[in-house]
């Protein structure tokens, strides 16, 4: 129950109104839809594992998250599943991340290494995965 306050409390900045979408959320929602992708992950001693896979986003929220829900489709015919939720605090001028998926019991949490100019923002640079001090691995790559 004390969470919720301070949520909320940190979520509110004075440059955008405090419960509109504003122009960090209307750049998150040109993402909304439904993807295809391939996730390329480059192990040190073998070569690269791809993984195909169909990910849906959707507004959340109040149009204030993204919610993206992805499907591995892994090579041995097996599935996987995983969920991020993106957002952009107009206090910090940063968006910030959660992972989760179905092969592991950490989270990962990234923030963007620069800040939002009204129209582009640099990537979910880094991050911190839930019960480990490192970040996220460099050697995965979404396409």
């Amino acid at each position: 129950m004390r969470l919720a306050p301070l949520l909320t409390s940190l979520s509110i900045g004075t440059s955008e109104p405090a419960n509109a979408p504003g122009a960090g959320q209307k750049l998150l929602a040109q993402s909304a839809g439904e993807w295809n992708f391939l996730k390329t992950f480059f192990p040190v001693d073998r070569p690269p594992i791809v993984t195909k896979g169909v990910c849906e986003q959707y507004m959340v929220q109040d149009g204030k998250f993204l919610e993206s829900d992805f499907t591995f489709l892994n090579s041995d015919g097996r599935k996987s599943t995983g969920t991020g939720i993106s957002g952009f605090n107009s206090k910090t001028n940063r968006f910030t991340a959660l992972w989760f998926n179905s092969r592991q019991r950490t989270m990962s949490i990234r923030q963007s290494d620069g800040t939002f100019d009204g129209k582009n923002h640099s990537p979910l640079g880094h991050g911190h995965r839930s019960g480990s001090s490192g970040t996220e691995d460099p050697r995965t790559r979404a396409s």
